[in-house]
Formats: C-alpha cells, sequence, structure tokens
C-alpha cells in the first residue's frame, strides 16, 4: 500500500493534477509517438494496482519525467551495443591485419583481381620483385597482361569453368617485365574485395625444378636406352663371335687370291661391328677398369701430342696446365679415350682450321654450382677442359648430343657412340661433362672428375669456406637466362652486396644509367639475345669509360673471347668461365673492387 500512494503522489504532481482526480479515472491517451519507455511507465502503475491510464498535459515536469525516463531505459541499451560494435571492430581490425601480415609479408606472389573485368586490384611485394612490374603497374593492368599471347586462350577457358572453392591449377606459364617466361603453379579462392567479387591467387615459381624435373626425365631415358642398348649389345657379340672365329678357319680353307681378300673385308666389317659393340657396352654398363691415382697433366700432354703428330696443320694446339693440378682416381685408359673422342669431335668442327685448347684447373663446386647441375656434388674437382673455335653446336642438338647413335656427321664419319660412351666413362668415374656452345664461335667440353683427397685438397675446401664479404656495393647483373640470374643474386646478396639484375644488354643499359654513380662493377654475360655482350660493353663504355666489367662467357679465357681477334676490351678486368661457382666469383668480384 505504502508503494501505490507513492506512485500515485509522483503521478499526480507529474500530471499537476491531485491523486483523486487520477486514482479510478480512465481517459483517453493523447500523446503523438508515446515512447516504449512511457508505455512500461503505464505498466508497471498497472501492475502496482492503479487501474487508470494516465493523460499526461504538456508541462515541463511532462518533459523532464520523459527525459528521465528514456536516459534510463536507453543508457544500457546504448552501452551494449557500443561495446558490440566497439568489439566487433576489433575482431575485424585484428582479421584485417592478419591478412595484410599473411599477403605482404607472403615470400610467395599473390595478388587479388576482379572477378569480372580480370584487372588487378592488390599485389604484394613478392609479386613485384618477381615480375618486374611496379605496384602501379600491376594495378593497371588485368591478369591476361602477365600471360603469353598463345596461353591466353586456355585462360579464358580455364575461367569460364573455375568454380568459388579453392582451385590448384596444372602449371602455367606467366611472362615477365622483361619478357622471360616463367612456370608456375597457380592456386586460388574466391573472396569479397572492397564489396567486389574477387580472387586471391598464390603464384609459385616452378621453373628451376621443372629444369630438374627435366634432367631426371632424360637421366631416366638415358638409363632406360642404355639398358635396351646393353641387352642388344650382348646379343650382337653373340652372332659376331663366331663369325669373327671361323674366318681364320674359312681363310685357311679357301687358296683363293680373290676370295681372300673378301674374306679380309668380312672380317674388318665384323670387327668394326665389334668394336661398335664394345662402346655401347661402355655407354649402357661402363667399364669399371683399374683404378688407380692419376695425375691428369700426362694425360693431356700425351693427347696434345697425338694430335700434333695426326691432326691437320691447320688447326694449331694450346695447352694450360698448372703446376699443382690436382691428381684424380680413374683408369688412364678409360680417361684418355673420353680426351680423344673430344678432341676428334672439335678436329671435325673445324674443317678450315682453327684453335684446339685444352686446359686443366683445380675446382671447388659449391651449393651454388650444384643447384643448377644435378649430376655435380660439393666438393673439390679437377677440370679438365676441350675447346674449339669451330662452327659451334645449334641450341636445338645440345639436348641430344649425348644420346646413343645420335650424330651430325655423313654417313660412315660417325656412329653416334663418341659423346655418350665419354658421358658413361665419366660417370662411372664418379665425375661429369659439361658442353657450352655458342653457334659460329665454338664449343667447350669439360670434364669434372673428383679430386683425390689430400692434404691440398682438404685446405682448398677450408680456404673455399671463408669468402670474402662486400661492403654493401651494387653490382649489375646481366645475364638472359633466369636461374643464373637468381643464384647470382642471391649469393651476391648474402655476401654483403647489393644487387640489380637485368636479362639482356638493352636493359641494362637503362638500369646502368640509372644508377650509374651507384653500380661498381658489371658482371656481363657475353651470349645474350637483343644484344649480345660485345656491343654492350661499347655501350656501357659510352656511358662511363672508366666502367668496370667482369665479363661470362663458356668460350672465353683470359686473353680474350673466341671469335674476337681485336682482343678484349680494356674495361674488362676479369673472365669468368660458365659456369662458374659462388667462390670464383666472389673471389673474383673482391679482387676486380680492389684492384
Amino acid at each position: 500500500m505504502q508503494i501505490r500512494k507513492i506512485l500515485l503522489r509522483t503521478s499526480s504532481w507529474l500530471t499537476s493534477s491531485k491523486p483523486a482526480v487520477v486514482v479510478g479515472r480512465r481517459v483517453a491517451l493523447i500523446v503523438g509517438g508515446v515512447p516504449l519507455c512511457l508505455i512500461l511507465l503505464i505498466r508497471i502503475l498497472q501492475l502496482a494496482g492503479v487501474p487508470v491510464t494516465i493523460r499526461l498535459p504538456f508541462t515541463w515536469g511532462t518533459v523532464i519525467f520523459l527525459l528521465v525516463v528514456m536516459l534510463v531505459f536507453t543508457a544500457p541499451v546504448v552501452w551494449a551495443i557500443t561495446l558490440f560494435y566497439r568489439t566487433d571492430n576489433k575482431v575485424l581490425r585484428e582479421s584485417e591485419l592478419r591478412y595484410r601480415q599473411l599477403f605482404e609479408s607472403n615470400p610467395q606472389p599473390m595478388w587479388v583481381y576482379d572477378a569480372e573485368t580480370l584487372r588487378f586490384l592488390a599485389v604484394n611485394d613478392a609479386a613485384v620483385e618477381q615480375y618486374g612490374y611496379a605496384r602501379d603497374e600491376f594495378l593497371a593492368m588485368t591478369i591476361k597482361d602477365i600471360r603469353p599471347p598463345q596461353d591466353v586462350k586456355a585462360l579464358e577457358l580455364n575461367l569460364a569453368k573455375a568454380s568459388q572453392t579453392l582451385e590448384q591449377s596444372s602449371p602455367w606459364r606467366h611472362l615477365k617485365k622483361d619478357g622471360t617466361i616463367l612456370e608456375v603453379d597457380v592456386n586460388s579462392h574466391d573472396i569479397t574485395f572492397d564489396g567486389r567479387r574477387g580472387r586471391l591467387v598464390l603464384a609459385t615459381n616452378i621453373t628451376e625444378r621443372r629444369k630438374i624435373e627435366a634432367q631426371l626425365l632424360r637421366a631416366q631415358r638415358m638409363e632406360s636406352i642404355g639398358t635396351l642398348a646393353g641387352g642388344i649389345a650382348h646379343d650382337l657379340n653373340n652372332v659376331l663371335a663366331p663369325i669373327l672365329m671361323g674366318m681364320d678357319l674359312l681363310r685357311e680353307s679357301v687358296h683363293n687370291p680373290s676370295a681372300g681378300s673378301l674374306i679380309d673385308a668380312m672380317e674388318a666389317s665384323a670387327k668394326r661391328g665389334a668394336g661398335i659393340v664394345r662402346q655401347v657396352l661402355t655407354f649402357a654398363r661402363g667399364i669399371e677398369g683399374d683404378r688407380i691415382p692419376i695425375q691428369p697433366k700426362h694425360l693431356i700432354l700425351n693427347i696434345a701430342r697425338l694430335m700434333g703428330q695426326t691432326f691437320p696443320k691447320s688447326i694449331s694446339f694450346r695447352t694450360d696446365i698448372p703446376k699443382d693440378l690436382w691428381s684424380v682416381v680413374g683408369d688412364a685408359t678409360q680417361l684418355d679415350q673420353v680426351l680423344l673422342n673430344l678432341c676428334v669431335n672439335a678436329r671435325d668442327a673445324m674443317p678450315d682450321g682453327g684453335t684446339l685448347t685444352i686446359n686443366a684447373h683445380n675446382e671447388i663446386l659449391d651449393a651454388h654450382y650444384v643447384r643448377l647441375n644435378l649430376e655435380a656434388k660439393v666438393g673439390p674437382y679437377v677440370v679438365m677442359e676441350v675447346k674449339d673455335t669451330g662452327s659451334g653446336i645449334p641450341p636445338g642438338n645440345l639436348e641430344k648430343i649425348f644420346e646413343p647413335f645420335f650424330t651430325t656427321k655423313e654417313i660412315g664419319k660417325g656412329t653416334g657412340l663418341g659423346l655418350p660412351t665419354a658421358r658413361a666413362i665419366a660417370r662411372s668415374h664418379g665425375g661429369f661433362l659439361s658442353v657450352y656452345s655458342e653457334v659460329g664461335k665454338g664449343t667447350s667440353f669439360k670434364l669434372y672428375l673428383p679430386a683425390n683427397e689430400s692434404t691440398e685438397t682438404v685446405q682448398a675446401k677450408a680456404n673455399a669456406a671463408t669468402l670474402p664479404l662486400g661492403r654493401g656495393e651494387l653490382i649489375l647483373v646481366v645475364d638472359d637466362e633466369a636461374a643464373v640470374r637468381d643464384i647470382s643474386r642471391f649469393t651476391l646478396e648474402s655476401h654483403n652486396y647489393r644487387v640489380i639484375t637485368a636479362s639482356d644488354g638493352a636493359q641494362a643499359l637503362g638500369f646502368y644509367a640509372e644508377h650509374k654513380d651507384a653500380a661498381r662493377v658489371v658482371l656481363l654475360d657475353m651470349m645474350m639475345p637483343i644484344m649480345d655482350g660485345h656491343a654492350t660493353i661499347r655501350a656501357l663504355e659510352s656511358l662511363n669509360p672508366k666502367v668496370k666489367i667482369i665479363a661470362a662467357s663458356g668460350l672465353m679465357n683470359k686473353q680474350s673471347p673466341i671469335g674476337d681477334s681485336a682482343g678484349m676490351s680494356a674495361t674488362v678486368k676479369a673472365v669468368l668461365g660458365k659456369p662458374f661457382t659462388a667462390e670464383t666469383l666472389l673471389n673474383t668480384l673482391h679482387r676486380v673492387l680492389h684492384s
């Protein structure tokens, strides 16, 4: 009852009426847009036992009452809504921050493109670095612009059937700004970006992996061919053996001179066939032979003496053998056969004469080199090189020269087994063969053999472990091979150098003109498209007569590039024979910088 009296007095004061007037009276509610809080108040009065409907005349007390009630009832709601939005915004900001970190800091190229227009909406730093486009250039392009023209049709077909779920498509070819083709694996998923339907893409560069896979496939193919050839050779031996054994018996039983000459021709042909079979078996299975310590310089000198006696006088010979050349463990007869095969091929490549050079040197192969050559292993090697100034090998044939029975010589002048046999012998000694050729300039074959472990090789490996560091110098690396550029850049940057890379001479000139004052050395490949090394050197000299250049080529010595009778420019401070190791690169660069 006490509560009821208080409520009656309060409502009477608010309505400027006496309590007696209010109690028991039911009047119409004449208030436009009554707020919910007022209705709740009426409900409270009714629950308290006051059977009235209140009519609120306009007074200041009424206004204050409404404001107080609204404040009391809406404040918790407003507070709850504010708290909810604050929490929601915090979660959203944290989510966006995580996305930014995953997107921007990802070491793999990523981007978002508009699903309708195919225009790039966002790209991360890795994409900018790998593809060579500035961020603004990317955002003005579509995903078709990073595809070779011949692949655009396949892209459109793939987009037409793309699902909204996570999709991993087969390897695609992407086009860098400098024209280099990359092979990439693409993972993508639909997202909403700035209110538009887009697609998030992760592109993984698999160019180097595909090259290694191709090397493995070639190795497997060669192994299969070798197995097949070995079986055929075994059967042919069984065919030829009775023929050769029967020749002597046949000669004794036939006394006709004309028949005797025919028997001699048959015997010579059978022996030639047997020789070919032996080569096939050597290629297929390798020959163990006697493995003893050998000094390679004796092999080279013996071959050089033989060439001087038997090769045409139009071919001149050079040898370059250091006094401290390491020894190897192997079979001297087989290694002689490898060098002889290479020298005969060099002679045949120079029908009008030229220069044949045989040199050797010690080399520590490191991880930098091993990444580029599947057959190599880290460690000390003796490298013997046979180099000519002949016609060179067309790029299309370089992949085939080690396949059995492949030959470009005339019928009757080559079996196509010389190089496969040489490679088989090199592998049986734990080594390998590499080839570098430029059409019209010549060819270089290098035979790598593991060095015999000795005090000298152990010391050499210890010296190789302490490589010179740079002091933040800027180096311009120019090479048309993306793998060489990338590994050279990684090697130099990991040893405290700054690096700019260019894929051809024209691009190199633009970069050098922009960074002429900062660039200390140019590492320049001599054989490139658009603008080769010689033309690039002349153009660089016109920009800066004091430019320092390190030339890199598989067909170059310290005196002059092969085919360049005028000699090497004075701005070329050193020469690197390709392929080169990180040790060779860093030591050469350090010497040039501090000379």
